[in-house]
């Protein structure tokens, strides 16, 4: 995903399914995310689950969400 790679995580792997996992190193710890690659559409309140889960502020989410 563009949004999470804009905010400095990176592919991992293929997981099982149509699922990707995504890492990102916070406060020096590495989280790995599975992100639904198959959906079609994604969900707005998915599509906010996924940097909540990289532990990104509601501030930090809304700018990459503007593109800055």
């Amino acid at each position: 995903m563009r949004l999470l790679e804009s905010a400095g995580c990176s592919f991992f792997r293929e997981g099982k399914g149509d699922h990707s996992l995504y890492v990102c190193f916070v406060e020096g710890k590495k989280i790995v995310v599975p992100s639904d690659m198959g959906a079609g559409e994604l969900s707005p309140a998915y599509v906010l689950r996924i940097p909540r889960q990289f532990r990104f502020t509601d501030y930090e989410i809304e700018q990459l969400l503007k593109g800055k």
